[in-house]
Formats: structure tokens, sequence, C-alpha cells
């Protein structure tokens, strides 16, 4: 019996080690040249074979990737115009190995001369094939970004990076790409950022792999319906990873064309995938940029480049880079922004959406949120290698984390203003004031006024609310009906909580709102006096406004549906029930006239208000609780 549970106890030990040591990642490091002229070639992509686990190189023609311990046979390097290079992992070295790739030569025969209509048509063609060679279904990536900032001699500002999630929808649905979360983050901040360039933060990056997708997106150069503002040429046949691809460029030198773009992509001859895209913005449309924009920057340059590789019969991004050069009008400085995204992991199976407290919001300044910058917290992730004079001790990155961020008052009232959100809309209830002629008797003289039968009241509905998280929001709400002769009036403040109930595409929020409330319900006489005399008393001398009406106080719930329909805008529509806690019935007086407007408040004394001869029973003028309302929010959401 001991023999047997001490084999069962090494057997234990046995499984329990192979597991850690299948769970143990291995980083190589290197760098990739040309086997001509020993050349660096940069965004060479780097990967384990028939998986989507990989990285790129950097500028320098340098890698680094962390591969699981798991056996894979070969660790391939591919880049347009080279040879794919395949190395059976047991022959890399930890670090400093020098990949060497040589160029790959097309034969003659396959280079073609098309005109410009067969061009045009084998274009259409490709924007046809996206649903075939790009996936039908959501997808859910692991992915390394970086955004960095320097000045025109290359000195850092700042940079930061991130591992982020990605779920991007099917690459049917163009106009809402999918979500991000963050799922580590670091950062650096120089002394030089402080005095050339505290004005500017930008926001928006993090969504590269979204918003610089070409395909998901379909950018104008790839989609037929802007063909007639671009020049096209097949320039080239060449090769990317083994595969033969017809390199097409895109102009719009004749100035009778209008697009915004111009420069090359690249369509695999088998399947007219999207493999590759360098484009720049026009300076047609950087004149247009900085007319448009109120900011304090003026755009220079700007390039972009996406590739995509090919997995399991479809193709899926893999890096994209966007870099901009911009003045600063208020430092008088130039500023380079470099952003870039690499998926280093890709799933297809059972991909849920990203749910919303943890998403990444558009608007949010990504350096702001990132945090210290330690290398030993990333080992385990593939990265884009940062050049030497970056990496530094944690020593180092304790002390950034220790410096605090001085803001400038804009950025204390630019970070407060996006959290504000603004409601406008239109309310409809139910009116309870029955039609007939009314009465009010003074002491010396009687004021009447005529109702016609009205079933339903509309108004409008103005809110603040002030976002504390992703869930709650504090909010003021102000409504008024329209009708000048039947009045309501009502003010709130309270709380609301919301959560998104449509996770894939565009947001769905319920929500649900509990305020405290003051409202006022009756009828506006339309006749002015003056020197009126109510229970032997003089109001005032001046002309006046009166009013029987029932104030009250209360709290009331709210329901609503809110739908994103843009980053910016959501269209709601909402429900709410008044519990009174409180009322009161009174006649008001308002002054006519003046910039000050006196307001009198008396009590309904018995006989003197009446409703069609008999005395007015004040119930009559009860609202009816129930209050509908709908239109729109502004907010950064």
């Amino acid at each position: 019996m001991n023999i047997k549970k001490s084999r069962l106890i090494i057997l234990l030990f046995i499984a329990v080690a192979l597991n850690s040591l299948g769970q143990n990642k291995v980083v190589y490091t290197g760098k990739v040249i040309d086997s001509n002229d020993n050349t660096p070639v940069p965004f060479c992509n780097v990967y384990i074979e028939n998986t989507s686990i990989g990285t790129v190189t950097n500028n320098d023609g340098d890698f680094r990737i962390s591969i699981p311990g798991r056996v894979y046979n070969n660790l391939c390097f591919s880049f347009v115009g080279y040879k794919t290079k395949k190395i059976p992992m047991k022959s890399l070295f930890g670090k400093d190995n020098v990949i060497r790739l040589s160029k790959d030569r097309i034969v003659l025969n396959e280079v073609v001369i098309m005109p410009d209509s067969t061009l045009l048509g084998f274009l259409r063609k490709a924007y046809r094939a996206i649903e075939q060679n790009y996936p039908q279904y959501p997808t859910k990536t692991e992915g390394f970004y970086r955004e960095t900032l320097l000045d025109n001699q290359n000195e850092y500002l700042y940079f930061s990076e991130a591992i982020l999630n990605v779920f991007k929808n099917s690459y049917k649905y163009k106009n809402d790409p999918g979500q991000i979360e963050i799922i580590q983050s670091r950062k650096k901040v120089f002394p030089l950022s402080d005095e050339i360039n505290k004005n500017i933060r930008f926001s928006g990056g993090a969504f590269m792999s979204l918003t610089q997708d070409i395909v998901l997106h379909r950018t104008e150069f790839i989609n037929p319906k802007h063909f007639d503002e671009y020049s096209y040429n097949l320039s080239n046949i060449t090769r990317i990873d083994g595969r033969t691809v017809y390199e097409i460029s895109f102009d719009t030198k004749n100035d009778t064309l209008k697009g915004s773009y111009e420069g090359k992509f690249y369509l695999d001859k088998e399947s007219l995938a999207y493999v590759m895209a360098q484009f720049k913005y026009t300076h047609r449309e950087i004149i247009k940029f900085n007319s448009l924009n109120f900011i304090p920057f003026k755009l220079v340059e700007a390039n972009g480049l996406a590739t995509y590789y090919y997995l399991n019969n479809k193709w899926y991004l893999k890096y994209c880079r966007v870099e901009g050069k911009v003045f600063n009008i208020k430092y008088n400085s130039n500023l380079q922004l470099r952003n870039e995204f690499l998926t280093t992991n890709i799933e297809i199976d059972s991909v849920k959406p990203i749910p919303y407290e943890k998403q990444m919001a558009y608007h949010d300044i990504f350096l702001d949120k990132a945090t210290p910058y330690e290398e030993t917290n990333w080992k385990d992730y593939n990265i884009i290698k940062t050049n030497n004079d970056l990496l530094f001790s944690i020593e180092q990155a304790k002390d950034v984390y220790e410096k605090k961020i001085e803001y400038k008052n804009k950025d204390k009232v630019f970070n407060f203003l996006k959290h504000l959100n603004y409601n406008y809309g239109l309310i409809v209830l139910q009116n309870n004031i029955p039609e007939g002629i009314y009465e009010v008797s003074f002491d010396n003289s009687t004021l009447s006024q005529k109702i016609s039968d009205k079933n339903f009241l509309i108004g409008f509905e103005l809110s603040i609310g002030y976002k504390l998280n992703k869930n709650f929001n504090i909010r003021y709400t102000k409504s008024k009906c329209f009708n000048n002769i039947i009045d309501f009036k009502s003010d709130g403040f309270g709380i609301e909580y919301l959560k998104n109930i449509k996770p894939i595409g565009k947001p769905l929020f319920f929500k649900i709102d509990l305020s405290g409330y003051k409202d006022s319900y009756g009828i506006i006489f339309n006749q002015s006096l003056s020197n009126i005399e109510y229970n032997n008393e003089q109001i005032a001398k001046s002309k006046l406004i009166t009013q029987i009406l029932r104030e009250s106080w209360g709290i009331m719930p709210n329901v609503s549906l809110s739908y994103q329909m843009t980053r910016l805008l959501e269209v709601y529509l909402s429900c709410s029930y008044s519990f009174n806690l409180a009322e009161n019935y009174m006649l008001k007086f308002k002054e006519e006239s003046g910039l000050f407007k006196k307001t009198y408040k008396e009590g309904i004394i018995n006989g003197t208000v009446n409703y069609n001869g008999n005395q007015l029973i004040l119930n009559t003028i009860d609202m009816n609780p129930i209050i509908i309302s709908f239109g729109f929010n502004l907010g950064f959401n």
C-alpha cells in the first residue's frame, strides 16, 4: 500500500512539473538583415509556423519574441520582396540571432500589362472578395500597442505601451468595428515634454487596430465608390511570405482627382486579398484637415501602414503603424507622433465581447491611463523591441511612477468636460385638468379662464449628467411643457445606473435613475391684473400673472433605453413615475415685467376658486404620474 502511494505521489509530482514546464515561455531576440548588403529589414514578420503567435522587427531590424514552452517546428521570417525563411526552433540561440533574408525574384512570364478599364474591374473583383477572404465572425486579438511622441531632433517627449485585448466584429460591420480593453500598460515621460508640449494630449490611438484596418473600414482607395478619385497602376509583381502579390500604386496627381491618399497596396494573386497597404495623406487632405480642426496644432504630414497574414484560409490584421508630423502652434515646436499595433495572438472560437465596464473609451487619453514602465512585468508578452536607450531599470521606473504630472488648468477643464453629458428631448404626459371655466375671486375683482379639452401635454426636457464611472452618473433634469394655459414644470436631481445589454455592435444601454424632484402643475390665467387684493391683503400694485397650481415633492424612478449611434451621440426613450411625498395647492402671482420679477404665493381659501360655477375640488389639478420622454444624449462615450 505504501509503495502504491509513493508511486502515485511521484506521478503527480511529474505531472505538475511537466505542466509547469509547458507553461514557461522562452524569449528569443535577434536581428533580421538583407543577405546582400547586411542592411536591417524593418517591420519583418516573425511568427511561429501555422499559428497566430508572432511579432515584427523594429526600425533597426531587431526582434523579440516570447514563445510558450511547447514544441514548435519552425520560426518564420517574411517580408515583401524576400523569400520566407523558416528556422527550426532548436537551432536558435536565446539571443543575438542574426537572420539573413534573400530577395525573392519574380519570373518574367508572371508580369502582365493591364489597361485602366481592366485594372479597375480587377480591383472591383478584389473588393467583392472581402467576404470570402476575411473573417465573417467576431475575433478576439491580443496585441501590443506603442505610442510615442518626439521632437524634430528625434528626442523622446514620452512613450507609452500596452498589451490590449481587441474584440473585432465581423468584417461585415465596417461601421461598428469593435472594443478595446487594456490588459497592461506602461509609460515614460521625459523632462523635455514639459518644455515644448504641455498643451497637446492625444486620444484614440489605442483603437488603431480597428480604425487603421483598411479592409474593415473599406478605406476609400480600395472602395469602388471612390475609384473615380484616383489613378491606379499595376506597378510590380513581387512576393510576400512565399505568395505572389500584385503591387497596385495609386495617386491623385491629376488636378481633377480628389482622393485623400496616395501610396500602394498589395493583392494576393491567388485570393485577391489585401495583404499590405502603404499610404499617406495628400497635400490637399492635409489642408482640409487643418481648416476643419480647431486644435492647438497643425498637421504637416501623415502616413500609415497595414499588413495582414494568412491563417486557416482567412486573412487577419497583423501590424499597423501611423506616423505624423505636427506643428505645436502655442510652443512653436515641431513634433512627431508614432503609433503602432502588433497582433501577437488571435482567438476565433467562442469569442465573447469585452464587458462594457472594462472597455476603454475612444476619447480616453492613453498616456493618462498608462502605468509605470517595468520590463520585468512584460517578460511573457510579445512586444516590438524598443531601442536600447528606452530600456531602463526598475528603480528608474519607480522614479517615473512617483513623478507627479502637473496638468495645466485647461487640461483639468478638459478632463472635467469629458465626464459631462447632456440630454435634449421631448416629454409627453397625460393631462388630467378637465375642460371648463375656472374662476378666481379676489376682494376687488374676479378672474376667469376657459380650458379646452386636451388629453396630452408635450414639452421639453434638458438634463446635464456627470459620469462617475462606467456605470454611474449623477444628473440634474429640468422639464417644462409648451402649453401657455396648462403649465407643468419639474426639477430633479438624482443618480443613474447604466448597463450595456447589447455586447456585440453598438451599445444599447439599460438605465435606471432615481431622483428627488419638485414640480408644479396647474392653470395660467391669460389675463393680467394690477392692484390685486386677496383675502383683504394687497398683493402688489404691478401687473401680475395668476396661476392655480399644485406644487409637489417626491421621488421619481426612471427607466430608459439608450442606443449609442456614434462616439458622441445616443438616442433614448424613457419612462418615469412620480411618487409624491408632499404637496401644496396654492395661488401663485408673478410680476409680468421687470428685471427681477417677484413671485407671491398664497394658500387657496374656500370659495375663492371655482370650476364651472362650483367650488373647485383640489385634486382636480392632480397630474398623471407617468411621463414618457425621448431625445438624444451628447457626451464623450
